[in-house]
């Protein structure tokens, strides 16, 4: 058991200095959000705003930069202290409770929206779906789901995602807001935010206790929400900009919708209405760019440094199992060649 718990302590041990990097970039990047008045963050790019926040999440799994200077402060090998052990086997038990839960609430989703007992979808319906998939520029038509127990309008699914509908809206909204939802759904899959969704999931069950954890995936799920409102708008005029707003007002008032879902009106409706008020200053391509140089002038900053030259191959001096596993070789090896050494020379005093 001691071996375990000197392995879960050595694994608690590195990933310290990736916590601590998260912890310090979400307090800078919640610092800047909150020192930047949000009339003026509006006008940011969403990719630029949400680089700092993708920062976050990414400097945990990303490799140690090399540095020279690194060798000089390197960190003993000795083990860490048990109770070091302890703590880390009780987060690995947490992960797997929450895990669990993460599980049962996305079967628990499905069971919400009705997947099961879908409905018809409308003819003019799936003639619109075609016309806005064209314009947002998908190779084909998303799978349509149409069902009444759906609280409102998302995109479910992350290998094969599919749009679902509620009845009343698709049976009775008007031709302008169902091609507004579309729109917003469409630009979901365009950018393949399923897959981004997921892996935003991913950090958030697996680094649960994290406050600027939660605090970048909760972020990062509103500004998908406003990038997509962007990408939709992007081909009207101001006047059709202001009936997409008025379509995301009327249709806030549905009921919250359960994690997972990307939805037309879920979250963060006045920040969304006020980031359609106006364009930003960069285009698409170029916000892209400098929020990937952004976010890899940040990783570089807060990833942890590792000395130089060191090698991925198990080191003898490097605490956890292998050193234990080597730490019994060489004490069977000892053994064996004083045993040896006994059984030429039984009587070792000299004669």
């Amino acid at each position: 058991m001691s071996g375990w718990l000197e392995s879960v302590g050595a694994f608690a041990v590195d990933v310290a200095p990736r916590l601590l990097a998260a912890a310090l970039l979400g307090a800078g990047a919640w610092l800047l959000e909150c020192a930047v008045p949000r009339r003026r963050a509006a006008a940011w790019p969403v990719a630029l705003r949400a680089a700092p926040w993708w920062a976050v999440l990414l400097v945990l799994v990303v490799p140690g930069v090399p540095d020279a200077a690194a060798a000089a402060f390197d960190r003993d090998a000795s083990a860490p202290p048990p109770w070091v052990g302890v703590v880390g086997l009780a987060v690995a038990l947490g992960t797997t409770g929450v895990a669990a839960r993460a599980v049962w609430r996305a079967s628990r989703r499905a069971r919400r929206f009705g997947l099961a007992h879908a409905e018809p979808v409308p003819p003019r319906l799936a003639r619109l779906a075609a016309q806005c998939a064209r314009r947002s520029g998908l190779r084909r038509t998303p799978r349509l789901v149409v069902t009444r127990f759906a609280p409102g309008p998302a995109v479910l699914g992350v290998l094969r995602p599919q749009v679902v509908l509620p009845l009343p809206l698709a049976c009775g909204a008007t031709r302008r807001r169902l091609e507004h939802v579309l729109m917003h759904e469409f630009a979901h899959l365009a950018r393949r935010d399923p897959a981004r969704a997921a892996l935003c999931d991913g950090f958030a069950v697996l680094v649960w206790f994290h406050p600027f954890v939660r605090l970048a995936v909760a972020r990062l799920r509103v500004l998908r929400e406003l990038a997509c409102d962007a990408r939709a708008v992007a081909a009207y005029s101001p006047r059709g900009v202001r009936r997409y707003r008025d379509t995301l007002v009327r249709l806030a008032g549905h009921a919250p919708l359960a994690r997972g879902a990307l939805a037309f009106g879920e979250a963060a409706i006045l920040a969304r209405v006020r980031a359609l008020r106006g364009p930003s200053a960069l285009g698409p391509g170029p916000a892209r760019a400098v929020a990937a140089l952004l976010t890899a002038v940040l990783l570089w900053l807060a990833a942890p440094r590792v000395p130089l030259g060191q090698s991925r191959s198990p080191d003898l001096d490097e605490p956890g199992c292998l050193r234990q596993r080597y730490r019994i070789l060489a004490a069977l090896a000892q053994e064996q060649a004083d045993g040896a050494i006994a059984a030429q020379n039984p009587d070792p005093r000299p004669r």
